[in-house]
């Protein structure tokens, strides 16, 4: 099948328009893919970096330990993790501190209060025992009384018989 040669001009202009369009492209996709490819390498070299840095860092911290120069030369967030770190063992040394002196004082107090529990129960014990005494002795003094009134009563009796037999005996040696 052929065309007819006037589809073939028009297309033709098109066609050229269209595959310089797409080369351009190509060309923009291609430096955008070096221009990333460049921003990555940067970003592989900076990461290289810092942690070659942070390995000597490590190794320098283990053979120099408090050294002045040792915190100038570590990167700026590892001095101030350093730092917090030092500043929080410090407040939780002081912690433990005011803990100890705390519980120090509630074993203290604890101890104040089971004395004081003891001496009440012994109160509570010498009271009980009190009381039970007190009882005995009501009972005594209660079986006491009765026997006093019962042998005051025969007392009575016996003086009565003694004064009727005496006031005979009177009257019959009058």
């Amino acid at each position: 099948m052929k065309f007819p040669s006037c589809l073939i001009v028009l297309q033709f202009p098109q066609t050229a328009k269209h595959d310089k369009r797409i080369s351009r492209i190509i060309k923009k996709e291609g430096k955008a893919e070096k221009d990333a490819l460049t921003i990555a390498i940067d970003e592989l070299d900076d990461l290289q970096r810092i942690q070659k840095r942070s390995i000597k860092v490590c190794q320098f911290s283990q053979t120099i330990i408090g050294c002045a120069y040792f915190y100038l030369s570590l990167p700026q967030s590892e001095a101030q993790a350093r730092s917090n770190l030092s500043a929080l063992n410090v407040q939780l040394k002081k912690a433990e501190a005011d803990f100890l002196n705390a519980k120090n004082r509630c074993d203290t107090v604890q101890a104040a209060v089971n004395a004081e529990v003891e001496t009440l129960e012994t109160i509570r014990a010498g009271a009980r025992e009190a009381t039970e005494h007190l009882q005995q002795k009501s009972a005594e003094v209660s079986i006491l009384r009765s026997t006093l009134a019962v042998d005051e009563r025969e007392r009575e009796v016996k003086l009565t018989q003694l004064k009727g037999a005496g006031a005979k005996k009177s009257s019959f040696w009058r």
